[in-house]
């Protein structure tokens, strides 16, 4: 069994695939489109960010696509774990977001409060 956090974690963004935010929304959105990626590559410069490819000279061989044909990050929020700086192979991409399963492997679950 995976050992529980025992760390607390900002929250500071949240992503959709919609152009605008939900009315009343109060966090910093990002807008996902095909070229938006979370690099898990741990040799990369950019390792633990979400990237708009379009806007850099991509260095890494692994991402996370962010915009999925099973809507998988319709809806999300960032965690800001291993952030600023990243360390590699501390992990990477990690979100809250919407499931369709409601069967989650125990090892992956994130309890909150």
């Amino acid at each position: 069994m995976a050992e529980r956090l025992r760390e607390s974690f900002y929250l500071t963004r949240v992503f959709g695939y919609t152009a605008q935010p939900m009315a009343g929304w109060k966090m910093p959105y990002l807008h996902l489109n095909s070229s938006i990626e979370c690099v898990d590559d741990t040799a990369s410069k950019f390792y633990n960010q979400v990237i708009d490819r379009s806007t850099v000279a991509p260095d890494w061989k692994s991402s996370e696509q962010m915009l999925r044909p099973d809507d998988l990050y319709r809806w999300g929020i960032l965690v800001d774990h291993n952030y600023a700086p990243a360390v590699s192979g501390a992990g990477s991409c990690i979100f809250m977001n919407i499931w369709k399963s409601i069967s989650v492997n125990q090892f992956h679950q994130c309890h909150l409060p």
